[in-house]
């Protein structure tokens, strides 16, 4: 798979809290030219959440990651090298985006707070 597949399946990924997939989380990418290195490129990945509401008040949450690919333009080097460590790095940025999100509504839910989501597809009343 080469980065543009991995970018393109992580957008369609709707992975998120308790297992439940969300189609209302946003995912957004932005590649710019590295202005340092020739050919190579800098992704910018970012995960917005607008779908929870505690005590009856939107709790947006976003985190965002960046990736610099280095064997584009150098033939030498393995190009398939920046689609193994993309590969690895957004599977460790969604895993640990997912696990932070979960555990602010575990705090949430221990203070007794009523805990909501506009998503369809996950428990209408989370607490």
């Amino acid at each position: 798979m080469n980065i543009g597949e991995l970018i393109s399946a992580w957008e369609k990924d709707y992975s998120w809290v308790g297992k439940t997939p969300n189609p209302f989380i946003k995912k957004d990418v932005c590649i710019l030219l590295n202005p340092y290195i020739p050919n190579e490129v800098v992704i910018y990945l970012s995960i917005t959440d607008n779908t929870l509401f505690v005590d009856g008040k939107l709790e947006p949450f976003m985190r965002s990651m960046q990736f610099i690919t280095f064997g584009q333009g150098n033939a030498e080097l393995n190009k398939n090298g920046d689609a193994v460590r993309l590969k690895s790095e957004l599977e460790q940025f969604t895993n640990s985006t997912i696990q932070e999100r979960e555990e602010q509504i575990k705090e949430w839910e221990d203070k007794g707070m009523k805990i909501e989501t506009s998503n369809p597809l996950m428990w209408k009343d989370i607490k």
